[in-house]
């Protein structure tokens, strides 16, 4: 491995380190498998992070919060309508479920690791205040109606939008892909009156719910 700056050494154990969980899983997060993925020893791994408990944390949240920044350029650009069915599509579409795993996996750490569910608990906040921010943005534009607070419509369809995501992510699914859309579309119409423009051919034919 080339010599890197410290902060750049860090960067690139969380960045190995994320792609670890994202196609592994959280276990097979050690020393020497992230050391291997940088070219490197394993000494790096633990000059820079106390235990393997501290690095998962932080990988995770490096991880997670990069998909949200992620989100929040590209939603930029775009519509509030269009802004809520990228963040929708974002856990319902085929290919994407290496994003629900990786938050299925952090809920499943944070029930057993008290400082990994703090970290749960801040980014999934961040991620519900991206959300009630493009919320309040189209209601204001009137695109979107209800008179909840855009926070309380955000955590709701944050929360049951993983919660569906994660069900239709297993292996041995509960809840298709179709039925997931399903359900995610009737939330979504509940909490901003309009229909997501993916669900149309689920027996919708209208943009306004």
């Amino acid at each position: 491995m080339a010599y890197l700056a410290r902060d750049r050494r860090r960067e690139a154990i969380l960045n190995a380190a994320a792609e670890i969980m994202v196609t592994e899983g959280f276990r097979a997060v050690t020393a020497r498998s992230v050391a291997a993925g940088m070219g490197a020893s394993a000494g790096i791994v633990h000059h820079h992070f106390a235990s393997i408990a501290d690095l998962v944390r932080a990988a995770w949240q490096y991880h997670t919060e990069a998909l949200i920044e992620e989100f929040t350029e590209a939603a930029a650009g775009l519509s509030a309508e269009d802004s809520v069915e990228l963040f929708m599509e974002d856990l319902i579409s085929p290919g994407r479920e290496s994003h629900v795993q990786i938050w299925s996996d952090g809920w499943h750490e944070a029930q057993f690791d008290p400082e990994f569910a703090e970290v749960y608990a801040t980014v999934f906040r961040a991620c519900r205040d991206c959300l009630a921010d493009v919320i309040a943005a189209g209601r204001a534009a009137g695109a979107f109606r209800g008179d909840r607070e855009p926070v309380a419509s955000a955590l709701t369809i944050v929360t049951m939008a993983m919660a569906v995501s994660g069900l239709s992510a297993v292996r041995a699914p509960l809840v298709d892909q179709a039925q997931a859309r399903t359900m995610l579309a009737e939330l979504v119409g509940q909490e901003l009156g309009y229909r997501p423009r993916w669900a149309w051919g689920l027996g919708g034919g209208s943009r306004t719910a």
